[in-house]
């Protein structure tokens, strides 16, 4: 498939592509040059992924691909250019709104935390299904990532 154009590839040329591939991975298995098996269920299968889509994108990583269902997976410098963009929409404030007791009025209100953003959050998490699109990014400070995550929360205890 050297050659050929992305929106040239017919479900066939698709098909013979995985069965060679197949072929090459039980020659070359992971086992045998010494790597840890991967684990089921991860990356998208080739007949999953949206060809036509990914060209109009241009990716400049080779890793980086675009399902069907318009679920992105961004490696490398395409990710960079994701959180940059993420950063330009977040103007640099953090995205998570947080609820205000305002006592002259009597009630809560809501307002968008004012600390300054510095990581990436994935709405929907990575583990249950990658999708890098900015629509399922929220730019947030430290603490507001370290409470979405508390599984990551270092754990003191006595010896």
């Amino acid at each position: 498939m050297g050659g050929m154009n992305l929106s040239e590839i017919s479900d066939r040329d698709l098909h013979r592509e995985q069965r060679r591939r197949r072929k090459l991975q039980k020659k070359r298995s992971r086992k045998a040059h010494g790597l840890p098996q991967r684990k089921k269920g991860m990356g998208c299968r080739i007949g999953d992924r949206d060809f036509a889509a990914m060209e109009a994108r241009d990716f400049q990583d080779p890793s980086s691909y675009i399902r069907r269902d318009g679920s992105e997976k961004l490696v490398g410098k395409d990710w960079d250019a994701r959180v940059d963009e993420l950063r330009e929409r977040s103007e640099g404030q953090c995205e998570e709104l947080v609820e205000v007791w305002e006592s002259s009025a009597g009630e809560y209100f809501v307002h968008r935390c004012s600390a300054l953003a510095v990581d990436p959050q994935h709405k929907i998490k990575r583990s249950v299904r990658r999708d890098d699109r900015l629509r399922n990014l929220q730019h947030l400070c430290r603490e507001h990532h370290d409470l979405k995550h508390p599984e990551f929360k270092t754990q003191w205890s006595k010896k």
